[in-house]
């Protein structure tokens, strides 16, 4: 009996430290997780930050969301994520102006769409959508439309055009054939000459 009482002493101290370090790898394998996060949130916060700096607030706004995303506790990521949105806004804003003053009112709905996505309450860049969105459909309606006279000179051009390529073709025929002939022609002296 006193030979089995060691023996089960060592067997609970190796079960013992078996658990020890699995738990220890459990909590090893936690805190790597919890790094990496951390430090994919640092990434993309630091990513921002270099956005920004270059004044690309798109990219800097889609960096700032992920790092809050990654870590939603930190206030510094949030408030940069505010800051990132409103320069983003006023950039598009800007170049809408500028399409607008230049009449590309395609490109200014688009500008100041993405002005309105980057601050949704302000209710000036829904109205300035509004309008553009407005005189793009007031400036298709006031296109002429295609009328009989503009489709009939289409016809004619493509008509032309038809007669032109037929006319191309026959001519490539033509000098095709006469090729072939000059080529039969020449092979049959070469015959002859070798003959």
């Amino acid at each position: 009996m006193s030979e089995q009482a060691p023996h089960n002493v060592s067997m609970g101290r190796r079960g013992r430290a078996r658990r020890e370090r699995r738990l220890a790898l459990v909590v090893g394998a936690l805190v790597l997780a919890l790094g990496a996060a951390g430090c994919g949130a640092s990434r993309a916060f630091t990513r921002a930050e270099n956005a920004a700096r270059a004044g690309d607030w798109d990219a800097a706004v889609e960096y700032y969301r992920r790092a809050v995303q990654q870590s939603p506790d930190r206030t510094d990521y949030k408030i940069a994520l505010e800051r990132a949105m409103i320069n983003a806004s006023h950039a598009h804003l800007n170049q809408a102006q500028i399409a607008e003053a230049r009449a590309e009112f395609e490109i200014a709905l688009r500008e100041y769409r993405r002005a309105s996505e980057f601050d949704p309450p302000n209710r000036q860049l829904a109205a300035k959508v509004s309008e553009i969105e407005r005189k793009i459909r007031d400036q298709a309606e006031a296109q002429p439309r295609n009328n009989i006279a503009q489709l009939r000179e289409q016809i004619r051009v493509l008509e032309i055009d038809n007669h032109a390529l037929r006319d191309s073709r026959d001519m490539f025929q033509n000098r095709n054939a006469e090729l072939m002939k000059t080529v039969k022609s020449l092979q049959a002296r070469l015959k002859k000459l070798e003959g």
